[in-house]
C-alpha cells in the first residue's frame, strides 16, 4: 500500500515537473513595451520585444491579437527553435491619438490555452491643427470634436458627465437640434445650445445618472440624431458606459474577486461539418464576499450560446464552469473579412474570420467589467476537403 502511495506521489511530481517546465519554456522581454514620449507628427512609431524559447522543443506563435488597431504586431506562423529567440516589432500609429496609451497585446502560442500577454504604453505629444483636422465634419459647416462622448464606470446613485466639442464653420448664426435616435437607454440626458453664433464654438453636455436602487447593470449605448438648420446630419452621436454597482461604501478587505479562465476563446479551423464546436469558460471567486454576475451580453448571439447567466451566485473559494457553443451555420460570411491591423501587417488569415465577445459585468469592485472574445476560422467544408 506504502509503495503504491509513493508510485502516485511521484507521478504527481513529474507532472507538474513536465508543467512547470513548459511554462517556463517561454520568456517574453521586455513584457512591457514602453514607447516613452512620442509626436503625433512623427507618424507610425516602433519598438520591439522578444520571445525566446528555452525549452526543447520548437513552439509556434501562431498570432498576436491587438486590443486596438492602432497598435500591431507583425508576425506569420513564427516557428521558434529551442534555445533560440525572435523579434517581434510592435508599431503603434499615434494619428489623432494624442495623450497617454495603454494597449494590451495577446501573444497565441499553440499548445498553450492561455495566450501570454504584453502591455504596450506611451504618451503622443500632439501637433496643432486646423479645425477640419481637429473636429469631425457632420455636414453643412457643422463640426464636432469626436462622435462618441465615452463613459467608464456608470456607479449607481452618481452623476457623470462628458462634453463634446462643436464648431459653426459657417458665417451664419446655426439651429441646432439633437433627438434620440432608434437605439437609446432612457437614461441619457444631454443639454446643448439651439442656436451658435458663426465661427463660435460651443459644447454638448452628455448626462448619466443612474438611481441609487437601479436594477440596470452592463453596457449602454445611446444614439443621437443631429439637426442643422432643419435638416438632417448624416452622421451620429453616440454615447457609451457600463453599469455598475456603487462601489463608495465597499470594504475592498471584503470584496468579491472574479478569476477568469480564459480572456480569448480560439476554436480555429471551423467549417459548417464540425460545428457546433463547444468551448468551456470558467469563473473562480477569490475573494472574501460572494460573487453574482450582474450581466451578460454577447454581440452575436446568433452564432454564440452559452450557459452564463445574469443573478448567477459564485460562493468564496468556489468555481463554476459555464457551456460556450458556436455555430457559424452552412454559409458563414463576415460582414468585414479583416481588420485594419491585420490588412497592415500582410498577413491575411485563410478562410473567413469570425470574432465575437461576450461581455461580463459582475459585483467585483476592482473589474467589475470583463470581455471574453471569441474567434474562429471559417473554412467552407468542399475546400478543406480539397486541402486535406
Amino acid at each position: 500500500m506504502m509503495r503504491h502511495l509513493l508510485y502516485i506521489i511521484c507521478i504527481a511530481l513529474l507532472s507538474l515537473t513536465k508543467v512547470g517546465a513548459q511554462e517556463c519554456a517561454i520568456t517574453i522581454e521586455p513584457k512591457k513595451v514602453d514607447f516613452g514620449f512620442i509626436n503625433e507628427s512623427d507618424g507610425v512609431t516602433s519598438r520591439t520585444f522578444t520571445i525566446t524559447n528555452s525549452g526543447s522543443k520548437s513552439i509556434v506563435v501562431s498570432e498576436i491579437i491587438s486590443t486596438c488597431d492602432c497598435t500591431i504586431a507583425y508576425y506569420s506562423d513564427v516557428t521558434i527553435s529551442p534555445n533560440s529567440s525572435f523579434e517581434v516589432s510592435v508599431m503603434y500609429d499615434p494619428t489623432n491619438r494624442p495623450g497617454r496609451f495603454d494597449r494590451t497585446l495577446f501573444v497565441m502560442v499553440d499548445g498553450y490555452d492561455t495566450p501570454f500577454e504584453v502591455q504596450v504604453i506611451g504618451r503622443v505629444t500632439p501637433r496643432k491643427k486646423s479645425i477640419e483636422e481637429q473636429y469631425y465634419d457632420m455636414g453643412y459647416n457643422l463640426y464636432v470634436e469626436k462622435t462618441l462622448a465615452p463613459f467608464s464606470y456608470l456607479e449607481h446613485g452618481k452623476r457623470y458627465e462628458e462634453r463634446i466639442a462643436l464648431y459653426n464653420n459657417s458665417s451664419r448664426t446655426m439651429r441646432l437640434s439633437i433627438t434620440s435616435y432608434a437605439q437609446k437607454s432612457g437614461l441619457l440626458k444631454i443639454e446643448y445650445p439651439q442656436k451658435v453664433k458663426p465661427h463660435a464654438h460651443a459644447d454638448i453636455l452628455f448626462i448619466y445618472e443612474l438611481p441609487a436602487n437601479s436594477h440596470t447593470y452592463g453596457d449602454i449605448d445611446d444614439d443621437l440624431a443631429v439637426r442643422v438648420n432643419g435638416k438632417r446630419c448624416g452622421y451620429l452621436l453616440s454615447a457609451h458606459g457600463i453599469a455598475v454597482d456603487n462601489f463608495d461604501e465597499v470594504d475592498y478587505n471584503f470584496t468579491p474577486k472574479a478569476d477568469y479562465s480564459k480572456k480569448v476563446i480560439n476554436f480555429g479551423d471551423v467549417n459548417s461539418e464540425t460545428m457546433p464546436l463547444s468551448a468551456t469558460l470558467t469563473i473562480t471567486n477569490q475573494g472574501e464576499a460572494p460573487l453574482f454576475i450582474r450581466d451578460v451580453r454577447c454581440n452575436a448571439e446568433w452564432a454564440v450560446k452559452h450557459t452564463i447567466k445574469p443573478g448567477d451566485e459564485i460562493a468564496v473559494g468556489q468555481t463554476k464552469i459555464y457551456d460556450i457553443k458556436l455555430d457559424l451555420g452552412e454559409n458563414y460570411t463576415p460582414l468585414s473579412n479583416y481588420g485594419t491591423s491585420t490588412l497592415l501587417s500582410g498577413n491575411m488569415p485563410k478562410g473567413k474570420p469570425f470574432n465575437a465577445r461576450i461581455s461580463i459585468t459582475t459585483n467585483d469592485a476592482i473589474t467589475p467589467y470583463q470581455v471574453i472574445t471569441l474567434k474562429a476560422q471559417y473554412h467552407d467544408a468542399q475546400s478543406k476537403q480539397r486541402k486535406e
